[in-house]
């Protein structure tokens, strides 16, 4: 499953000032230059150091590998989104919910989405059940705010679509979710309530020679690295960052076929962090 969004920002300080302040992500801890925070179940949304400023966007398309929020109350969300002066780029109506994208204060984009009750999506019906129970918790961590669950969607955009889709479903091994889409693309599993939107319609991303040159990527909890790096290579995926230690775990980073980088971490047994703890409840 999905177990870190990581947001790189040469100006991390108004950015982290942002998803603390306003969005109202609980804080969790500081690491060197990189925020952690609290982003529902056992997810952390990370802001860091690093990355470049991105051009100004004016549509969600322009960019890709964004982090979508799930809404309990969009409207009260949006309202201070406004009141902090961040542009809204994107305001959709959908037949199952309302979804907006914003700049965040490092110029990229992160978008907003509250599915209405009548959903019979399972991850919907998920995220809402674990809501109505009080489960959407993590034990010594300050709640989220009443109008926001968390991250619920990753949206990554493909020059070459089917491509896109085959590598992550075929290769990285995301499962389908078995949710129809309505404009192509294809919904693919990244946990209970968090789904990856892959769609068409983007652009190849330049390739980097680490992670830290991203401004955006998501990673991937996995149970035994160095299998999971051995089998992507017999695939013929190409490494950004071969295996190595840091903060109590192992981590990888990869390249999909149009540049976009997503990380592998091994999270050790003998964890204490509160999120690492949970994943067996979750």
């Amino acid at each position: 499953m999905i177990g870190w969004f990581v947001r790189r920002t040469p100006h991390p300080e108004e950015t982290t000032a942002f998803y603390r302040d306003v969005v109202g992500l609980p804080l969790l801890r500081t690491n060197r230059e990189t925020r952690m925070f609290w982003a529902g179940e056992t997810m952390i949304f990370c802001v860091g150091a690093g990355g470049t400023t991105p051009p100004r966007f004016a549509d969600r398309t322009e960019t890709t590998c964004i982090p979508v929020f799930r809404c309990l109350d969009l409207e009260s969300v949006l309202d201070r989104i406004r009141a902090a002066g961040q542009p809204v780029i994107n305001d959709r109506q959908l037949v199952r919910g309302r979804l907006i994208y914003i700049l965040d204060p490092s110029g990229n984009v992160t978008g907003f989405q509250e599915r209405y009750r009548f959903s019979r999506r399972a991850e919907d019906q998920t995220a809402f059940r674990r809501y109505d129970a009080g489960e959407n918790v993590l034990p010594g961590v300050p709640p989220m705010p009443p109008d926001l669950y968390g991250l619920g969607w990753v949206v990554c955009w493909f020059e070459d679509e089917p491509r896109g889709i085959r590598f992550y479903r075929d290769v990285v091994g995301l499962p389908d979710s078995g949710n129809p889409t309505n404009r192509g693309g294809a919904l693919l599993s990244l946990g209970p309530t968090v789904l990856l939107d892959a769609k068409g319609g983007g652009r190849r991303q330049p390739a980097v020679a680490d992670r830290t040159q991203a401004n955006n990527l998501f990673i991937l909890r996995v149970d035994d690295l160095a299998a999971e790096v051995r089998r992507l290579r017999g695939n013929g995926v190409r490494f950004v960052n071969e295996p190595f230690a840091a903060a109590g775990g192992k981590l990888a980073y990869f390249a999909d076929p149009e540049g976009q980088v997503i990380g592998l971490q091994e999270r050790p047994a003998s964890s204490d962090r509160v999120e690492d703890e949970a994943t067996g409840t979750c």
